[in-house]
């Protein structure tokens, strides 16, 4: 087994970044990083392991693809067809929006409050289907 650091590894966090086009600043919030230590990690250092896999996560692609130098990381390789990952973060964040605007005691009447108790008694809820992903998530119930 070989010590050597990923020659193309930088090159493939740059290539997601740009691809999901995140300037350094918002690829560092979402990553909970300084600017500088994606600029770092841009330039060659190798971030370590669970950064690398947040990243690899953000651009849906595996962490193999990113450190084998003779594999290319195809950003959204491995996002999964026919279902929406994204709608129980949207959906969770609405009724979190909800909970702290309503100021009520959970009512199964609410339509708000009906999705925090989907979310908190029922194993593998993915929230209110009938609400596209990223849209009015605010939206008042």
């Amino acid at each position: 087994m070989s010590s050597e650091q990923p020659k193309r590894l930088a090159e493939k966090l740059r290539r997601i970044r740009e691809t999901l086009a995140h300037t350094p600043e918002v690829m560092a919030r979402h990553l909970d990083l300084k600017v500088a230590d994606i600029e770092r990690f841009e330039s060659g250092e190798v971030p370590p392991l669970p950064v690398l896999l947040h990243w690899a996560r953000m651009g849906y692609v595996t962490v193999e693809s990113l450190i084998d130098d003779g594999q290319d990381a195809v950003v959204g390789a491995t996002k999964r067809k026919g279902r929406d990952y994204e709608r129980p973060f949207f959906c969770a964040k609405r009724a979190l929006v909800h909970s702290v605007n309503k100021n009520h005691e959970l009512k199964t009447t609410c339509a708000g409050c009906a999705e925090i108790i989907g979310f908190v008694e029922m194993p593998g809820y993915d929230g209110d289907k009938h609400n596209p992903v990223g849209v009015d998530f605010d939206r008042p119930y």
